[in-house]
């Protein structure tokens, strides 16, 4: 029961980003974060912060399903039928499998791996792995992404959200700290708007059982007054219906939430 417990609280932490070799986003159980020792708030403050509002214990509802014991990951084994295609989902994943060397990032499924997954996504990582429970597929764990797919995604330019979410490749890996929450005032932001990015939002969205909520791990964003210009934070302030930043003490965004 040791490895089931683990993959399980893996689940877990993912949905914080606390585990840094494991980026990605996902939503599971109902839980209320409060940090462990307190978190120095000095080193946290600003001026002219007027868009965001302190929440000190944030409870973020989602689905976890009852734990099951009948699971297994194998090794993904590609199709002759089946080839590479590149798309702003390509580049999202890209982007965000090249965050940290030896990072790995997981796409939760709904007991399917159909052909825009394998296309779009899993044929341009040099590792796959697939989570089975009930010998359904349930989960994508990716890594090493190719570089001649991020050399062709460069070339034809990167979306600008996607490019401040995870545009700055971290030469060392994070470490978890307590964070803070704040929510986002939409009010006091700036809409942003972009018919591409929109496509990636629904499909994220769609490939998830839990619809209302969504969350993005160890993105490129840092806390300053410049942030409430960030397109990425502008797009989703108004996208959704409530917007979460965590923040740690080096005041780095480990995690943004969305509530849809």
């Amino acid at each position: 029961m040791g490895k089931l417990n683990d993959y399980y609280k893996e689940k877990l932490f993912r949905l914080f980003g606390l585990t840094p070799k494991n980026v990605g986003w996902t939503s599971y159980a109902t839980i209320t974060i409060e940090p462990e020792y307190i978190v120095d708030l000095e080193n946290l403050s600003f001026e002219n912060m007027e868009w965001l509002e302190l929440y000190e214990n944030l409870e973020v509802v989602g689905d976890y399903d009852e734990v099951n014991t009948d699971f297994r990951i194998g090794e993904f084994i590609s199709s002759k039928n089946h080839e590479p295609h590149f798309s702003l989902i390509t580049e999202f994943y890209l982007m965000l499998g090249n965050q940290f060397e030896n990072g790995e990032i997981s796409v939760f499924i709904n007991k399917k791996l159909d052909n825009k997954l394998i296309s779009e996504v899993i044929l341009h990582f040099n590792n796959c792995r697939v989570v089975y429970e009930n010998n359904l597929p349930t989960e994508v764990r990716l890594s090493n992404p190719k570089k001649v797919s991020l050399n062709e995604i460069h070339k034809q330019g990167i979306n600008p959200i996607i490019s401040e979410l995870f545009g700055k490749v971290s030469e060392t890996e994070p470490e978890w700290s307590p964070s803070l929450s704040y929510k986002v005032v939409p009010e006091k932001i700036e809409k942003y708007e972009d018919q591409d990015f929109d496509l990636v939002f629904e499909y994220l969205i769609g490939t998830k059982k839990d619809k209302h909520l969504l969350s993005f791990s160890w993105v490129s964003l840092v806390l300053d007054e410049f942030l409430k210009d960030s397109v990425a934070i502008r797009y989703f302030a108004h996208k959704c219906k409530n917007m979460y930043l965590w923040v740690n003490r080096e005041k780095k965004i480990t995690t943004i939430q969305l509530e849809i």
